[in-house]
């Protein structure tokens, strides 16, 4: 999941998907190309449980002293949703 809006109705306090989409093909919201790898698959605590695949960025802070170093993994996803978070003020 990119965002994690709880609901696409703005009366509960969520945003409208028709929202999202016009921001991302507005071309306000930058879109590089993503390579997502999976990080991690966990059980999550419902009952049954159910399997849950990450993509987190790793290493979670990039290396910022150490212009030679790799992008971490994923960072195509936290690039994407912090223009989101941004262009929709989210706190």
């Amino acid at each position: 999941e990119i965002m994690r809006i709880g609901t696409y109705r703005p009366e509960w306090g969520g945003i409208g998907e028709e929202e999202i989409v016009e921001a991302i093909q507005s071309g306000k919201i930058l879109i590089p190309q993503v390579e997502a790898l999976p990080t991690a698959v966990v059980a999550n605590p419902d009952n049954p449980p159910e399997l849950e695949i990450r993509f987190d960025m790793d290493p979670a802070v990039p290396n910022f002293d150490d212009p030679d170093a790799e992008l971490p993994v994923n960072w195509q996803l936290r690039f994407i949703h912090n223009q989101l978070f941004k262009h929709f003020v989210f706190p």
